[in-house]
């Protein structure tokens, strides 16, 4: 039995990231600008972190689009994938931008620089409330790896420059000027945060592990209750893409239950679609065939001899 799914995919992915990447570009200048002027260490890396959020954005719009593209002779599972491998580039990505700031701002505690709060504070105040819309945008859109990773991304973000706008308060209320550089370490741990969540996500895709929220001994135990399974080996469960699930397996079932062979794959489909299975790929066979092998599929049940296929 072989049930193929698209993607889910719409209109409004798309049209989310299309939103939250206009208003991460207008930020992104802007704090680069205000870095600049303020000389804000703080400020320039939540600049470095917001064009990340661009690259991610772009490449996640980019792999929605080729996943909807249709399968072909060569690629018969289609351009699934290209998510995946676009939220494993952005979590490496994200990984070493933290390495940039952790480096730099080790370096600037031997000599905190000056910082101009006022425009430090307004620059942060407003990609802070530009993160805020673009997470919005995002949260509401249900989408696969590509789009948590832009969401993550742009969390990511909000945290840093709010973590900006409160140092600017402190530095104004303190005189401090190593605050700018402490907060930089702490916009690198959120970022590694992310990363480490998005490299180990998109991993477990490629390597094609049980997807996360399927519980395997539990499924299985579902499909040994459709009435005529007898048992059920062989069972592999992987991810095409974050939203797409696949399931190959072998049924046993008695072999005076084949002829409702139909029935059981029905069955047997309707479990595993509360399981999230998107894709199925299901063999029946019995124990009770001495001298014969029984192959079915939904179509023609039939038997064969030993040496047939």
């Amino acid at each position: 039995m072989h049930d193929h799914h698209p993607r889910p995919s719409s209109a409004s992915e798309r049209t989310a990231l299309r939103r939250a990447f206009s208003v991460t570009f207008v930020l992104f200048v802007a704090e680069i600008v205000g870095g600049v002027a303020a000389n804000s260490l703080a400020l320039l890396s939540d600049a470095g972190h917001m064009l990340t959020d661009l690259f991610a954005l772009g490449i996640a719009s980019l792999a929605i689009r080729f996943a909807t593209l249709p399968a072909n002779r060569r690629r018969t599972f289609g351009y699934y994938r290209l998510e995946i491998l676009s939220a494993l580039a952005n979590g490496i990505l994200l990984a070493l931008f933290a390495g940039g700031i952790l480096w730099e701002a080790i370096r600037r505690f031997g000599d905190p620089p000056s910082v101009r709060v006022g425009i430090l504070a307004a620059a942060a105040s407003a990609g802070f409330l530009a993160n805020v819309l673009s997470i919005w945008w995002l949260s509401r859109v249900r989408g696969g790896l590509g789009m948590r990773a832009a969401l993550w991304h742009t969390m990511a973000d909000g945290a840093s420059s709010l973590l900006v706008l409160l140092g600017a308060v402190a530095l104004a209320l303190t005189g401090w000027r190593w605050i700018d550089p402490a907060l930089s370490l702490v916009l690198a741990a959120v970022v590694v945060f992310a990363s480490v969540r998005l490299i180990r996500d998109a991993l477990d895709v490629l390597l094609e592990s049980v997807p996360r929220g399927v519980d395997l001994d539990a499924l299985e135990r579902a499909v040994r209750g459709v009435a005529g399974v007898e048992g059920m080996h062989d069972l592999h469960v992987w991810s095409l893409t974050s939203q797409v699930h696949a399931l190959s397996g072998h049924l046993r079932v008695d072999r005076q239950e084949l002829a409702r062979t139909d029935r059981i794959l029905e069955e047997a489909k309707a479990v595993l679609e509360r399981f999230g299975i998107a894709h199925t790929t299901l063999q029946v066979e019995s124990e009770s065939c001495k001298e014969v092998v029984c192959i079915l599929d939904a179509e023609s049940p039939r038997e064969v001899g030993k040496g047939g296929a």
